[in-house]
């Protein structure tokens, strides 16, 4: 059993694999705050959010002020892991802090927007494929006969029922700006989607119907950019 970043990470370079899964080097900790800090930030946030705000029962029509609200029970103890880390270190860091909230609650409303104008529904946050009490896991069959059973964690699953059928897709968040590249695709380096969508259609008995990656960010705008 495999999963597939690791496939991907073999893809893009064995010599890098061989030292991160063979070698098993330990890094020395930090007191700073990375960009993949942030993205856990965002995942357990967004994913808070969805377990607060569908079994709610006016999903998805929610003003402004509840999302908000929902969204403060659910960063409050993520926030308070903060307190004795580097975003309460300095000023600025504090500043970086409330940056990371106020991108987060936009997401929030962002998704809650998504859910009113789609005829899709979030059925599943965090689906685990591949390991015990999950989806089945994707199976690739080698050239000699063998076989890898891939395995993984789908950040969000929506379905539709349509006239002929269910339709399901993936939704995968990202810190970053991230696009899908056939190139990559091609070469094995960007793999994660489209097996995600796999596991969820394979195991939930669903057509595909999408993959997306959902961007957790707080973008400027260009005011000169703006029409009236």
């Amino acid at each position: 059993k495999v999963s597939i970043s690791r496939l991907e990470r073999f893809a893009a370079c064995p010599y890098q694999h061989y030292v991160d899964y063979g070698l098993k080097p330990v890094h020395r900790e930090e007191f700073s705050f990375e960009a993949s800090d942030a993205g856990d930030f965002y995942q357990a946030a967004l994913q808070g959010y969805a377990a607060a705000a569908l079994p709610q029962p006016d999903w998805p029509e929610l003003p402004e002020e509840e999302v908000d609200r929902l969204m403060d029970g659910v960063l409050a103890p993520l926030t308070a892991q903060w307190a004795d880390g580097p975003l309460a270190d300095t000023p600025a860091r504090r500043l970086q802090g409330e940056k990371y909230v106020r991108t987060v609650r936009r997401a929030a409303w962002l998704f809650t927007r998504h859910a009113q104008k789609s005829r899709f529904q979030t059925v599943g946050e965090e689906i685990v494929f591949g390991e015990e009490g999950g989806l089945p896991p994707v199976v690739l069959t080698l050239h000699d006969g063998r076989r890898i059973a891939l395995r993984g964690k789908i950040d969000r699953i929506d379905r539709w029922q349509g006239d002929d059928g269910v339709y399901l897709r993936v939704i995968d968040y990202k810190s970053s700006k991230r696009d899908i590249d056939p190139t990559r695709l091609w070469y094995g380096l960007q793999l994660q989607l489209m097996l995600y969508l796999q596991a969820a259609s394979q195991g939930l008995e669903g057509k595909p119907a999408g993959a997306f990656y959902f961007t957790v960010r707080d973008p400027l705008v260009d005011a000169e950019d703006v029409k009236e």
